[in-house]
């Protein structure tokens, strides 16, 4: 069988929220772009669904808030801070924060995906292949010429890019057969994800994490009149939860924060916790994205959040079509993104190291220093205030 040769622009190599979402913010600009997906299936339902204030605003200016909302994305206003009984500590809504949308958004990770894939295919010189395996990449003068890949009806290809976007995950293939390397660290606690419908009224629609002597507890909102529980557990207690029951996980609840009720969950996955930074995003004309640069804990919700952010400098960047076939320009454009984007990518990994550490730490020591802290900002409306800017994404303000 003969190989198909396949020549384009930006080859983008991982279909998930950030290789998805670029392909959607590249659709109109003119470029032939392949989207290369190890998998055939739907992304993860019980990861990233909550979209900063200040990726709204991106969402938008690419033309894709309109299709969110289509498909049932719902708003979020705001972020409280409870003891177990459900005593307020610290409330930071949204609505009054002078922003273009003063609101979280809330969207099933998959459907964010599948509304990105949809949108670049609008792209008449977009190709999706998938699934597809590619690791085999043709290097010369520093650049990748050429990726072989087997395709999904059988065959063999080879993508000509002029612009490679690695995306594809904190397991990245691209970082590793490439040369990039990382500071490393792992966290002891990994996370239990569990979904339940609703069992109180929540007007606001907030995001209500419950500070207990075992830990922090976060109740999420998701779409359609569900929450999503996020827990810290330890290792040795993955086995329990494996075998546990809707009563057993009832009562355990009940026992973290009373102010829950009655509530009948299912487990949607386990997720180990790992802080993964780049030391380079960039090397000749390949970039990473996303998890692929920075993998980072679910502290802050900001995962999916920094993949977006980051893909949306990098569109800004880009060599228009007609000199993305130089070479000289490519490596210049990536230059000035990774210059500009990922000193300050370093002081949020950093602040997210620091709310994992809290999260981390399951003695009890850090939950009551976080709680005193939580207790003194609702005392003093300049800090509450600077403490729900936090929140939105946007560059952190003084005053």
């Amino acid at each position: 069988m003969a190989v198909e040769h396949i020549d384009c622009d930006i080859l983008i190599v991982g279909g998930g929220i950030g290789g998805s979402g670029l392909a959607a913010a590249l659709r109109a600009r003119g470029y032939s772009i392949v989207l290369v997906e190890a998998s055939k299936d739907p992304l993860d339902t019980a990861r990233g669904d909550h979209i900063q204030p200040v990726v709204v605003e991106i969402l938008d200016k690419w033309g894709v808030l309109p299709t969110f909302m289509a498909r049932g994305a719902e708003k979020r206003f705001g972020t409280r801070y409870r003891t177990p009984s459900g005593e307020l500590i610290l409330d930071c809504p949204l609505e009054n924060l002078p922003l273009p949308h003063p609101y979280y958004l809330v969207f099933h990770h998959e459907k964010i995906g599948q509304a990105f894939l949809d949108l670049a295919a609008e792209n008449k010189n977009f190709r999706l292949i998938r699934p597809a395996w590619g690791r085999d990449f043709e290097t010369k003068d520093g650049d990748v010429v050429g990726l072989h890949v087997k395709l999904p009806a059988g065959g063999d290809a080879i993508i000509r890019p002029k612009l490679v976007i690695g995306a594809d995950g904190r397991s990245s293939q691209v970082r590793k057969l490439l040369g990039f390397t990382t500071d490393d660290y792992e966290y002891q606690s990994p996370l239990v994800m569990l979904t339940a419908p609703h069992n109180q009224e929540d007007p606001h629609n907030d995001l209500t994490a419950f500070m207990g002597a075992t830990g922090m507890t976060f109740r999420i909102p998701r779409t359609d009149r569900h929450w999503k529980f996020s827990i810290p557990i330890g290792q040795d207690e993955i086995g329990w939860w494996k075998a546990s029951t809707v009563d057993d996980r009832r009562k355990l609840l009940k026992a973290r924060a009373p102010a829950l009720g009655d509530l009948e969950t299912s487990i949607i996955g386990f997720y180990p916790c790992k802080l993964a930074n780049c030391h380079q995003w960039v090397r000749g004309n390949v970039v990473l994205i996303g998890d692929a640069a920075n993998s980072l804990h679910p502290a802050h919700g900001q995962g999916m959040n920094i993949a977006l952010r980051n893909a949306a400098v990098l569109v800004n960047n880009l060599p228009p079509p007609d000199k993305i076939g130089d070479p000289a320009a490519v490596r210049s454009a990536l230059a000035v993104f990774e210059a500009f984007q990922k000193p300050i990518m370093t002081r949020v990994l950093a602040g997210n190291h620091q709310r994992a550490l809290e999260m981390d730490n399951r003695d009890g020591t850090a939950i009551v220093e976080s709680t005193r802290f939580y207790a003194a900002a609702a005392k003093d409306p300049t800090q509450s205030a600077l403490f729900t800017w936090l929140t939105t994404g946007y560059p952190p303000r003084t005053s």
